[in-house]
C-alpha cells in the first residue's frame, strides 16, 4: 500500500489491521516519505526495490496485490513494470492478484480541472518545476506518463503487460470535490475537463 503526497502510513492503519488478522502480509511502504519532489520514475523504482526486498524475505507468499492512493498509484504502476517478468507473467515471483488505484492522475493534470487555466504559464515556469511536476504537466523530457502507456524495453518497461498481469484491476475516481486530481485523469477519460 502506498499513500498520496499529503498522506501518511497511518492512513492505511485500518486496512493493515484487518489484513494482518489473516494470512496476509501488508507492506505499507515508507521508502518515499519526505521525497515529495522526486519524480514518478525515482519514487517508483524505490517502491519496486522495497517490494522486491519483501519478496526475498517472504518466499512462501504466492500472490501480490497493490493499493495506491493519489499519485502513489502512478508510483505503483511504475514499480510493477520494473518487477514484471515478461516470460513468466509474474511480478517478482508472485502471481499478480488485485490492483486498486484511487484518485491517481493517470493522464497527468495539465488538461484537467484548474490546471488547464495555467497552461500558458507552463513554459515560463518549466525551469522552476520539480521533476514530479514536470511529469504530471506532461512537459518532461520523453514524457514519462505517455511512455507508461506502452510496452517496450526501449521505453524502460513493460507497463501495459505488467498491469494486464493482475487478475483484477480497479480504478476509482472522485466525481466531485477533488481540486488536485480532477475526475477525468483518474477515470482515464480525457474528454472530461
Amino acid at each position: 500500500m502506498a499513500h498520496g503526497p499529503q498522506g501518511t502510513v497511518k492512513d492505511f492503519s485500518y486496512a493493515t489491521d484487518v489484513a494482518a488478522s489473516g494470512e496476509i502480509l501488508v507492506l505499507a511502504s515508507r521508502v518515499n516519505t519526505d521525497k515529495i519532489h522526486d519524480g514518478v520514475d525515482l519514487r517508483g523504482l524505490r517502491l519496486a526495490k522495497d517490494i522486491f526486498e519483501v519478496v526475498q524475505r517472504h518466499r512462501s507468499l504466492e500472490t501480490i496485490s497493490l493499493v495506491g492512493s493519489s499519485i502513489e498509484g502512478l508510483y505503483g504502476c511504475y514499480a510493477v513494470a520494473h518487477l514484471f517478468d515478461r516470460r513468466a507473467e509474474r511480478l517478482a515471483d508472485w502471481v499478480a492478484d488485485k490492483l486498486v488505484i484511487v484518485a491517481s492522475s493517470n493522464l497527468g493534470v495539465r488538461q484537467f480541472g484548474v490546471y488547464r487555466f495555467f497552461q500558458g504559464m507552463i513554459p515560463i515556469a518549466h525551469p522552476l518545476l520539480f521533476h514530479r511536476a514536470r511529469q504530471l504537466f506532461l512537459c518532461d523530457d520523453g514524457c514519462l506518463l505517455e511512455r507508461m502507456t506502452l510496452d517496450s524495453a526501449v521505453s524502460s518497461g513493460w507497463f501495459l503487460s505488467s498491469l494486464r498481469a493482475f487478475r483484477s484491476r480497479m480504478l476509482y475516481a472522485n466525481v466531485r470535490n477533488d481540486f488536485m486530481v480532477n475526475y477525468g485523469s483518474p477515470a482515464l477519460d480525457a474528454y472530461v475537463k
